[in-house]
């Protein structure tokens, strides 16, 4: 079966695609640039021959794994190595995508480059979906930050609006699971923490309770 395999190097860029390919009979020749597109990859590989036949690489980096999902739907083999473990030769540093095709066909034929994990799907779209959380984090609080100098207001963060909109609920007589549903705590706790009561309002509390204790003891003779 290794007789018949042909391994292919792929160096991606956003627009297109080097191909490279190591033949079985020892030869590793550059083929033509393609589009990085899913019909102009898939006409590509159904030229080069039946995909159990075919071995593809290429390194991982910015474009992700939208290749090697739409290579193992079409039955390819598929490794995406670390760019960091690539072999280099000592004092090659000219890179073009045609190069680094080539080396990659050859160190793949070889055995040569160590594979990533590629995350299925569903890991990834969850991956960007935790990158674009963490970057609107960001933007709120540097927007945050912004309206608060508008308005001449120092030493105040969005962290803080939560304290005072847990405060003010709470003594607005919001019981403290509905709070914290409304800021998104975890626990209970999470909102006690965040609920400061006012000396007014402890006050005011206090008051109440001596009103209870009157009340109830009996009037001096």
């Amino acid at each position: 079966m290794r007789e018949k395999l042909r391994f292919l190097g792929l160096d991606v860029l956003a627009e297109t695609i080097a191909v490279a390919v190591a033949e079985p009979d020892g030869e590793v020749r550059s083929l033509r640039k393609i589009a990085d597109r899913e019909e102009s990859i898939r006409k590509s590989i159904r030229r080069l021959g039946p995909p159990e036949h075919l071995r593809v690489c290429y390194e991982a980096g910015p474009t992700g794994f939208v290749l090697y999902w739409q290579l193992t739907q079409l039955g390819v083999q598929c490794a995406v190595a670390a760019p960091s473990l690539v072999p280099k030769k000592p004092g090659d540093r000219v890179k073009t995508d045609r190069r680094d095709a080539l080396k990659l066909a050859r160190s793949h034929r070889s055995g040569d480059l160590t594979a990533v994990w590629v995350p299925d799907e569903d890991s990834e779209a969850l991956r960007d979906l935790v990158l674009q959380r963490e970057a609107a984090k960001q933007d709120l609080s540097v927007y945050t930050r912004r309206v608060f100098a508008s308005v001449s207001i120092a030493d105040a963060s969005f962290h803080s609006l939560r304290h005072t909109a847990a405060s003010w609920l709470v003594m607005d007589g919001v019981d403290l699971y509905a709070v914290g549903r409304i800021l998104g705590h975890k626990t209970p706790r999470m909102t006690q923490r965040c609920a400061h009561l006012s000396p007014g309002f402890m006050a005011a509390a206090v008051n109440k309770l001596d009103g209870v204790f009157a009340g109830s003891l009996p009037e001096p003779k």
